[in-house]
């Protein structure tokens, strides 16, 4: 099983709607997400009077308004922080605290970004250069701290891999900037 990530951008309502509702979130953030209506009785499901799920409050944000970090989330996180949890905004963004929206699917609930801490987001990892997230490399302390990655055992191997997250760390900072251009917020769940 694997651990995902996916950043959502949200509107200003949207982000209301979710601070008003829990169930909002995952309507909005999930395309399928099974909306569960409380456990019937024995009875009822032997009689076939199982009620239909509730009907969504909001639709799906689509995935035009979403990035999936997939695996690559705890990478990424700890060459920013050097830490497996936690750390010091922005730098911590993908696995710190921040404002939780929603329900748990697992690995903690969506946190919420607003437009001016996406920009603060963008800024900061505009400002990390792949020479620089290499440095931060290390593969002993990757394993030691029980980071969610496959370290490749070469170091051209890491230095290709590093290319890869220095590029995946440029798209998320033009999401996050686009973001806040909009004036939108930005959600990030682990699932």
């Amino acid at each position: 099983m694997s651990m995902l990530c996916t950043l959502s951008r949200v509107t200003p309502s949207q982000i209301e709607a979710m601070r008003g509702d829990p169930s909002v979130a995952g309507q909005l953030l999930h395309e399928a997400q099974p909306i569960a209506p409380a456990r019937p009785g024995v009875f009822a499901r032997l009689l076939g009077r199982v009620p239909p799920p509730p009907a969504r409050l909001v639709p799906w944000i689509g995935a035009a308004q979403q990035y999936d970090l997939d695996g690559q989330w705890h990478i990424l996180h700890f060459l920013l922080t050097g830490e497996s949890e936690g750390g010091a905004f922005p730098a911590s963004f993908l696995c710190g605290d921040s404002e939780e929206v929603g329900t748990d699917l697992g690995y903690g609930k969506p946190r919420l970004f607003t437009s001016e801490q996406a920009s603060q987001i963008a800024d900061y990892l505009h400002s990390i250069a792949e020479p620089e997230l290499f440095a931060r490399y290390d593969a002993g302390e990757i394993e030691e701290r029980g980071v969610y990655w496959q370290v490749a055992p070469s170091e051209e191997e890491q230095r290709a891999q590093v290319r890869d997250l220095h590029e995946t760390m440029m798209q998320v900072a033009d999401f996050a900037a686009d973001t806040a251009r909009r004036g939108w917020g930005l959600v990030i769940e682990v699932y």
